[in-house]
């Protein structure tokens, strides 16, 4: 396996990493097994935009013993209170999904965060409306339709908006 290191923070990241999608489709034992396969071949970034509350499940279990050497990546907003993925922009709903992640995945930390679903000048309003109050650490921000051009914007946007927050941006992508 091939590693890279993030500039910012120093951390290592393998050139392939496990995207959850589809591995709550799978049953326990064929989700495991195969989450601590890529481990074993080098993997050592998931990405946890599942369309399953069960993914949490599996990779705390999976990788409890090697938390450490894991880069855990989740999308803020996403909602699994109905055990499948939804999303909100509603604080309060992203904190409770957010500590449901951290005790499902059995860990006291998450490594990197996108804001997820802001596809709309209304979604991002939404959230700066419930986050203008968080104090949280987001380390990387996605847009999933922003366009290479538009990056310099929305970071002009987002750092005049979090004078005064405690949320460090690291990098926008």
């Amino acid at each position: 396996m091939e590693y890279r290191t993030n500039r910012r923070t120093g951390d290592k990241f393998s050139e392939i990493g496990i995207g959850t999608a589809e591995i709550g489709f799978a049953s326990h034992d064929e989700a495991i097994a195969a989450i601590r396969a890529a481990y074993d071949r080098g993997v050592r970034v998931v990405d946890l935009a599942g369309g399953h509350q069960r993914i949490f499940d599996y990779v705390g279990e999976a990788f409890e013993d090697v938390r450490d050497q894991m880069i855990y990546q989740v999308h803020y907003g996403a909602n699994y209170e109905q055990g499948d993925y939804g999303w909100t922009t509603n604080l309060n709903k992203v904190k409770e999904q957010t500590a449901d992640m951290m005790k499902r995945l059995r860990t006291d930390y998450i490594d990197y965060g996108f804001i997820h679903c802001l596809d709309e000048d209304k979604d991002l309003d939404a959230y700066i409306k419930g986050v203008s109050k968080a104090v949280f650490s987001i380390i990387f921000l996605k847009n999933s339709k922003t366009e290479q051009s538009d990056i310099s914007a929305f970071r002009r946007i987002l750092q005049n908006w979090l004078t005064g927050c405690w949320i460090r941006i690291l990098s926008i992508s």
